[in-house]
């Protein structure tokens, strides 16, 4: 049977959007940062923004950007975009690991 308050990006941990909303606000940073990053990588852009904020990819993005993998090119690209056109103060984002461009 299907829980359709279970959002399809949640396939191994089978949390309900309360659950996910309720753990966002209560959890320690690390989960915080841990189930932020799952959320971006595995869901659509669009359904990002039910559960994270702009200004949460702010407070974490050095710690953010390192779990998300394949996906980080493109958040990273949103990033520094937002700052570049205006739309976010904030500093800019650069890598600093040999190797890596962003």
């Amino acid at each position: 049977m299907k829980n359709e308050n279970i959002p399809y990006f949640m396939w191994d941990e089978r949390l309900t959007k309360d659950e996910i909303k309720r753990q966002l606000i209560e959890s320690p940073v690390e989960r915080k940062i841990s189930l932020m990053a799952k959320i971006m990588r595995d869901a659509r852009l669009q359904d990002v923004w039910e559960f994270i904020s702009v200004n949460d990819i702010v407070k974490y993005h050095n710690d953010l950007f390192q779990q998300l993998g394949w996906h980080k090119d493109l958040w990273v690209f949103l990033y520094n975009t937002w700052i570049k056109n205006g739309l976010l103060q904030a500093e800019k984002y650069i890598d600093k690991r040999a190797g890596n461009l962003s």
